[in-house]
């Protein structure tokens, strides 16, 4: 991912949810992790632009709010409960699915 690309989706990280108390550094971490994800579920090699923004955000977001909750379904700390998942919600995965390139096997010679 190039600089402007990352810098873009910062902003827009940003500006979409409510992580002011996090560096960029760390909201930066989280979207390439996202954008890593990205490419690797949808057997991609480059980025296909900026249509893609929201989508790598909300999968970042998600992380970053996930964040030390490996496994975890359901944390306490004094009265506040939180119940999470640290699995992609459906709706996120049949975003994803739009974009999947499907991986051809060469059978020739076989």
């Amino acid at each position: 991912m190039d600089e402007d690309s990352l810098a873009r989706r910062l902003a827009y990280l940003k500006r979409r949810t409510n992580m002011e108390a996090m560096t960029d550094d760390n909201l930066s971490m989280h979207i390439e992790d996202a954008y890593s994800f990205f490419l690797d579920y949808t057997n991609r090699a480059n980025d296909v632009g900026e249509i893609i923004d929201p989508l790598i955000c909300e999968i970042a977001a998600m992380r970053a709010e996930t964040q030390g909750f490996t496994n975890a379904v359901h944390a306490s700390e004094g009265s506040i409960s939180r119940m999470m998942s640290t699995e992609l919600p459906t709706v996120l995965l049949t975003r994803l699915n739009r974009y999947r390139l499907l991986l051809a096997i060469n059978t020739e010679g076989v």
